[in-house]
Parts: C-alpha cells; structure tokens; sequence
C-alpha cells in the first residue's frame, strides 16, 4: 500500500530535502511544505474515519440473534479483516507523513528538546478538530510577522500546545489554541504540562516530580554513522541483495532489500565476529513507526524511494552492537558495565550510576556511534564529582 502513496511520500521528501540542505536560505519554504503535510494528513485521517465507521456497521452484523449465511458471514469476515488493515495502514501512512514535521522541526530544534517536548500523548485528529481554524489563522499571522513557526499536529514529536514559535534554534512560546473560554480538569492540566515543559527547557529540571534529576551538557562531541548508513543502503539497493558492513570496531549495519528471501543477516554477521553469545541485535524497523523525539528516519535515510522501501518493508535494517568491545575498552579504565532487563549498569570500586536504555537506543534508531556511547561513559566517570552528585543527576 505504501508503493501507492510513493509519488507523494518523494515529492514531500525532495521539498523537505531544499530546506534540510540550505535551512537559512530556505527558510520560507517551511510554511508551503507544512500546508501540504496538513492538507495530505486531513484527508487520510478522513479516509481512516470512513473506514472505523464501516467497521462499525460490519461488527453491527456480527451481533444480530438471526444467524447469518456461512457464505454470508465468510464474507462479512473478509471484508473485516481488509477494513481493519487498511485503518492500521492509513494510521501509519498518518505517522510518516507527520515524520516528515518531524523532520523540520529537527532542522532547526536541537535533539535534546524535541525530547522533552515529545513527551506526550498523542493529540487527536485534525480534520474534526474544534479550534483548528483558529489554530491555523494564529499560524498564519506568525509566518507572515516574520516568525518560523509550526503546527504541531503536522508533527509526532511537538506534542505540548498547538503551535510552537522558535527564535534561535530554541521554543520562545508553545501555544495551546482554545476555541471556547470555558475551562475545566483537562485543558487546566494541559495548562500545567506546557508549563512544565517551557520550565524544564528553560531551566534543565526535569519533569517527572523527580528533584534532583536534571539534564546537563556533555562536553563529548556528538557522532553519528549516518553517511556510512546510506552508503550501505545504496550498495544494497543496487545489488538487490543483503549486506553487512562493519561501520566502526563493535558495530555492523546490516541491511537487505529484497525481502526475507534475501535475509541471511545471521550468517553475514557471524562471519565478522565469532562472539554470538555477546552481540545486541537490534531490528531498526520495529522502531519505523514509535520514534517519536528521535531524530527520525525521513531525516536519516537519504534517499527518498529507499526511504519508501524502508517503510515498506522492502528495505530492512539491523544494526549489531559487540558488547564485548564495549566492556573491553572500559576495562582500560577500571570501569564495569552490563546489559540487564534493558537497563545499564555501570560501576567502579568507588561508585555505580544507570544509563537510560533510551541513549543506547540512540544507537539503533539515531544510527549514533559507538564511540560516542563509550566516550559518554567515559566522560562521566571521571568527572562522577561534579556529574553525578546530590541533587545533580546528569541525563545523557
């Protein structure tokens, strides 16, 4: 179903790709290509309503006393199935299309906040949305006073407010749209979660209630293995077949196109390292539509129709982590890790602390380098005096 909606998904990504490529002097076309992504996203959020009101109907018929027909019923069944198909197809079509929001909102909003700001439910749909005329009027008026701003039900990952104003690569004000003046126990506490986040942005506490957890800047230079990814992508795009590439000492890309006939990613990966019992194998397209506050892959996978593919299923990514490496090299240092219940132990003599499963998932969906994960650790470890202390837990 994705090869049907290609034309389109391209068409955004090369509009997307003008502004990714010169983000200052293109600044303006961030408006036309958020109007696209609204207009596309109203009508399959249309098309998906139309469909959830059909089920509803067909379930109907599953509840009269009359029994129906076995052919009848056979009928009714299959019908079921490719309605319930094409409702969860059009609610992904729904996640990529606002991954491509996603994708201008990292342009020119640091990863560290987009985090914080994607921490959030999900907003509901557009196309029946109360406030949403007023909402885009707002909009429009800050684009035309000069303002970069976005609507945040174009994205998965601005999920605080209607509107989101930025002013040198940082949110100056996230706007929560009423149509109605009267309050109550919701848009009170929608009130108090904004306000919690801007707080959190501004001032580094962070939000869970947790006072002495707070975020700090890291001093390691941030790396990444995206180049690399797409060189991988294209070699297996053109070969039609599955490659495995070592991309630094510890970590393998494996990617196939061609579907599972082509997969032998087990046997490509053990044929760089005998060391099975210690590899984290991470299949990168089970995270294709939940990476909400990472950098997304409408940002990472270069080219358009292999991004098509890759949501497709036609494209597979797996990324490989050695752990025996990574224990390896820390033990140069007199520093302990493990992997346990998807939480990061490490420890010395003198002290232990926990890294977030969500930095080594940085790794497998972000495409970040191993290096760049030790070095953290490293990093943190000898300066653990002012890092981590009471009232002074660092989030990396």
């Amino acid at each position: 179903m994705f090869n049907y909606y290609r034309k389109t998904i391209m068409d955004l990504c090369e509009a997307l790709n003008l502004i990714k490529n010169r983000p200052v002097t293109n600044m303006q076309l961030v408006y036309p290509l958020q109007v696209k992504l609204l207009k596309k996203i109203i009508q399959i959020e249309e098309k998906k309503n139309s469909k959830k009101l059909v089920l509803i109907e067909l379930k109907k018929s599953f509840n009269v006393k009359q029994r129906l027909e076995k052919q009848i019923a056979m009928r009714n069944k299959n019908k079921l199935k490719k309605i319930i198909y094409m409702i969860d197809f059009y609610g992904h079509l729904i996640w990529v299309l606002k991954e491509i929001g996603d994708a201008l909102v990292h342009i020119y909003l640091p990863s560290a906040d987009i985090k914080t700001l994607a921490n959030k439910e999900a907003s509901g749909t557009i196309f029946d949305k109360a406030g949403y005329k007023l909402e885009k009027k707002l909009w429009t008026f800050a684009v035309k006073s000069g303002a970069l701003a976005f609507v945040n039900d174009a994205t998965n990952c601005l999920r605080h407010g209607d509107i989101t104003l930025l002013k040198e690569n940082k949110p100056i004000l996230t706007m929560e749209i009423k149509s109605s003046k009267n309050k109550n126990a919701r848009t009170s506490r929608q009130y108090e979660n904004l306000q919690s986040a801007i707080s959190y942005l501004n001032k580094d506490n962070v939000i869970d209630g947790c006072e002495n957890y707070r975020r700090m800047l890291s001093n390691c230079e941030y790396k990444d293995n995206i180049n690399l990814l797409n060189e991988v992508i294209h070699e297996a795009k053109l070969k039609y077949c599955c490659i495995t590439r070592p991309v630094e000492e510890g970590l393998y890309y494996v990617e196939n196109y061609g579907g599972i006939k082509n997969f032998d990613a087990q046997t490509q990966i053990m044929s760089h390292t005998k060391d099975e019992a210690n590899l984290i194998i991470s299949h990168v397209n089970l995270f294709k539509f939940n990476n909400f506050g990472y950098y997304p892959f409408t940002l990472s996978i270069e080219d358009s129709a292999a991004l098509v593919d890759f949501y497709a299923g036609e494209l597979s990514i797996l990324v490989v982590i050695n752990i025996s490496y990574i224990k390896k090299r820390l033990s140069l240092s007199e520093i302990e890790i493990e992997f346990i219940n998807g939480s990061i132990r490490v420890w010395t003599e003198e002290y232990e602390f926990y890294i977030l499963p969500r930095y080594l998932e940085k790794i497998f969906i972000e495409f970040m380098s191993l290096e760049n994960f030790i070095n953290e650790i490293l990093w943190i470890s000898s300066n653990y005096s002012t890092v981590i202390k009471e009232g002074n837990m660092a989030v990396i």
